[in-house]
């Protein structure tokens, strides 16, 4: 996607808006961050991989019945949500991340791990056992004028709880999410295409691929 986001050598990436730009500070060099202004892209939601996509990470947890949390695609409810945790959702307003979500929605993705509301970080999950536990995540998030923010781990990105949710702070994060992380990570934005573990390795090792995924189309394809 030329022209719509650019690498520079801190490992942060943004969408490009016309006659507009993003300005970010810098992050670790084993995370990844994306920046998509408001209205740059079109989200969803959906069940099988959108590999044609211009974006898309794998999102709710899950387990060996399907996905764990809400899912909303294309306005019809695929699975109820639980209590807690946090969603990406869009509706009419576009796209949105928040620790609620409102009763109807487009496309909707429940996440159980809530890390940033109203720009404060949930020390609660940063102090637990699974928050220091350095492994594969990745956090997608909202700022307060909207642009949707998205950090992943890259291949030496072996990263806390507390690093990830420090880097979106310091990206403007308002509310915050983690997605499925460790063995589940798979994502891909333009040209950057990642995936913790390959599939024959999962295969062998009997490791189900995930069940939901976000995705996102830049608005002028």
């Amino acid at each position: 996607m030329p022209g719509l986001f650019k690498k520079t050598t801190m490992a942060i990436f943004f969408a490009m808006g016309t006659g507009s730009s993003v300005v970010t500070s810098a992050g670790q060099e084993d995370l990844q961050v994306f920046v998509i202004e408001k209205d740059q892209m079109t989200f969803g939601v959906s069940s099988s991989l959108p590999e044609n996509s211009d974006f898309f990470v794998n999102s709710n947890f899950f387990d060996a019945a399907g996905p764990i949390g809400l899912v909303v695609e294309n306005g019809k409810r695929i699975n109820p949500r639980v209590p807690g945790g946090g969603f990406f959702y869009v509706d009419s307003s576009g796209a949105h991340v928040d620790s609620s979500s409102p009763t109807r929605t487009t496309f909707n993705s429940q996440t159980l791990l809530s890390i940033i509301e109203k720009g404060e970080i949930n020390t609660g999950l940063t102090r637990s056992g699974h928050g220091k536990s350095r492994t594969y995540r990745t956090l997608i998030g909202e700022t307060r004028s909207g642009d949707i923010v998205f950090i992943a781990s890259s291949r030496m990105g072996l990263v806390t709880i507390s690093e990830i949710a420090e880097v979106a702070i310091r990206n403007n994060v308002y509310n915050g999410i983690l997605l499925d992380g460790g063995s589940s990570v798979d994502y891909r934005f333009g040209d950057t295409r990642f995936k913790s573990m390959p599939g024959p390795v999962k295969n062998i090792l009997e490791i189900q691929e995930p069940k939901t995924y976000i995705y996102g189309n830049f608005n002028d394809n």
